[in-house]
């Protein structure tokens, strides 16, 4: 693991919490803490550039700060795993309530094939269920 993490050209940023760090020209991230599960601790990130951002959370139940991420940018990445939440993933019912309560676009993540069968049945307004491949912009 070493050898290919030496060969790399990533830079390794150790933190407890960003906010509004520069990590590279121009490109800005604050983070917050999320819930999945036991696990501790778990991050969700805005990343800002030129008065645009993206908010990206990997697996995290609906919380707090999810509501943040998606208030602080102008397109949200989101985990959507199942079609039932749990104390470790969001499901599409908490994505429903999200895009319906927020208004903003937000983009599924993560998805297990009946999630993502659910979500494109019900054409959840705001909601973009992609397809390995597609491009967006912000």
């Amino acid at each position: 693991m070493d050898k290919k993490r030496d060969k790399a050209k990533v830079k390794f940023i150790e933190f407890k919490s960003l906010n509004n760090k520069e990590v590279t020209n121009n490109y800005f991230v604050d983070s917050y803490e999320v819930i999945h599960g036991s696990f501790k601790p778990t991050y969700e990130y805005i990343i800002k550039c030129k008065n645009k951002s993206i908010g990206f959370s990997g697996d995290s139940s609906y919380c707090e700060n999810i509501d943040k991420i998606i208030c602080n940018s102008d397109l949200s990445v989101l985990d959507m795993s199942f079609i039932q939440s749990s104390n470790k993933y969001m499901g599409v019912q908490d994505i429903e309530l999200l895009a319906e309560k927020h208004g903003k676009r937000i983009i599924s993540t993560h998805m297990r094939q009946e999630a993502r069968a659910l979500a494109t049945e019900k054409k959840i307004e705001n909601l973009i269920v992609p397809n390995d491949g597609d491009e967006y912009e912000i």
